[in-house]
């Protein structure tokens, strides 16, 4: 979550000064460069034989320097110093999808957390992310003769939608609830659901590495094979620029 990353970023920084008061006047280009090079070799907090993913240094640096922007901006820093520093740059990593057989196939493996099963079904033929999934409620499933259309504000974001799904993602819904009800109660990202996940996958004999976003690349990548243009798969994606997509 949102929430958790940030506090994962405060955990990082306060491993980095030892524990230590840091005044803003301690704050300089110097620093700031050796809290980047402390995140790029820094080990995982959480996983203590492995080291910190050179993606996931990103997303915490890049929290340190909104921190930055946000204290020059409100006088607590004399400089701009996030402009005078390079942020960490992005890895390239392999965007795993999985091809219509596939997901034919994993449909129809079974699994025991139904709830989960459900959600990673639907996030492939809906495109939304775990966030928006696990925020649906019945008051945002909006059914008309038309279809089935999705009313709600992106977790990331937070611009508002209005997205239609194929009657195969309106089934894996269930029956509507009350208004208020989540449509999947008590699903959580975790490495254990992950690791369920890729059990899952491996049992219908699909040899890829995924996770629950991929189910989001999947959605996108079917689009594309069956001639949707991009601009609108970026639409459909809730994307606010084409070069995201």
């Amino acid at each position: 979550s949102l929430h958790g990353s940030w506090t994962s970023s405060l955990n990082y920084f306060h491993d980095f000064i030892n524990g230590r008061q840091i005044k803003c006047s301690d704050i300089d280009v110097d620093f700031i460069n050796r809290f980047k090079s402390y995140l790029l070799t820094a080990k995982s907090i959480r996983r203590k034989n492995l080291y910190l993913s050179r993606n996931s240094a990103l997303s915490y640096f890049n929290k340190f320097r909104a921190v930055l922007k946000y204290a020059y901006s409100n006088g607590y820093l004399v400089k701009d110093f996030r402009s005078m520093t390079e942020g960490i740059k992005e890895e390239d990593s392999e965007r795993s999808f999985l091809t219509s057989d596939e997901l034919s196939r994993l449909a129809s493996t079974p699994l025991s957390d139904d709830i989960l099963r459900r959600a990673c079904l639907f996030s492939s033929l809906s495109g939304l992310r775990f966030s928006d999934i696990k925020g649906l409620c019945w008051k945002d499933v909006n059914d008309h003769k038309s279809g089935t259309f999705l009313h709600f504000r992106h977790k990331k974001t937070k611009s508002l939608e209005r997205h239609p799904i194929s009657q195969g993602a309106r089934k894996l819904l269930g029956e509507k609830g009350k208004s208020h009800q989540p449509v999947f109660p008590d699903l959580k990202y975790s490495d254990r659901n992950n690791k369920r996940i890729q059990d899952w996958v491996n049992r219908a004999d699909i040899g890829k590495h995924i996770t629950f976003h991929c189910f989001r690349h999947t959605y996108a990548t079917l689009l594309l094979t069956e001639g949707v243009d991009i601009y609108t798969v970026s639409k459909m994606l809730g994307h606010k620029n084409l070069q995201t997509t």
